[in-house]
């Protein structure tokens, strides 16, 4: 039977995110008429908490997503075809969003971007499937419920010698629903685990990138 309760939403949404985003960004960069490095893709989406410690060490930028709160919310939707109870709860969820740059307006615009992209494919697969997957998946995230807050940035130790850095965050909050029928494996979608996505790992020649 597939879990439900907090960690599969935020591995949901870690898969969604390690999904779109490699994707979305260059599309974006281009919109935007940017450089590569004043919006990169992310270096690590983690489901879950981080180690404070370990944030400076994680890349220039990377994104947590945290165990959401049940909310009071819960409602029984009546039996499903297959004779289960269905259930959707609702559980208030985050997405912290941490960047590194050396300088601190680099910083504060690298932080505002990556949030912004990343609040964007929330509201492009609010049910958490990125094509060519759909259907039903169980899970629907509330449009009027998404909101953001930003940091302020703050100066960290140097790296390997080199110049002080500046680091930044941004929150994103939002709420989503989980349909989930006790019992039936047929009715939630089955994402299996997903910890951390390490996505300075390519599996292609160096040389594919060269004039990027």
């Amino acid at each position: 039977m597939a879990e439900h309760g907090a960690k599969p939403v935020r591995d949901a949404v870690t898969a969604l995110l390690a999904a779109d985003l490699p994707n979305r960004i260059p599309l974006v960069t281009n919109l935007w008429a940017l450089r590569k490095p004043e919006l990169p893709t992310p270096d690590m989406i983690h489901s879950g908490d981080i180690a404070d410690g370990a944030l400076d060490h994680r890349g220039e930028t990377w994104i947590e997503v945290i165990t959401p709160r049940l909310m009071p919310r819960t409602r029984t939707m009546g039996l499903n075809p297959n004779g289960y109870m269905t259930h959707r709860y609702r559980y208030s969820a985050r997405i912290y969003v941490w960047v590194i740059s050396p300088l601190w307006d680099d910083a504060m615009d690298l932080r505002d971007r990556t949030a912004t992209v990343t609040r964007d494919s929330l509201m492009t697969y609010p049910t958490l499937a990125v094509p060519p997957a759909s259907g039903d998946t169980g899970f629907l995230v509330r449009y009027d419920t998404i909101g953001e807050e930003f940091g302020e940035p703050f100066r960290i130790g140097q790296r390997n010698g080199g110049s002080p850095r500046v680091r930044a965050g941004a929150l994103l909050n939002y709420e989503i629903e989980h349909e989930y029928a006790a019992g039936d494996p047929l009715t939630t979608a089955n994402w299996g685990t997903f910890e951390t996505y390490d996505l300075r790992v390519r599996l292609v020649p160096v040389a594919a990138h060269s004039g990027g």
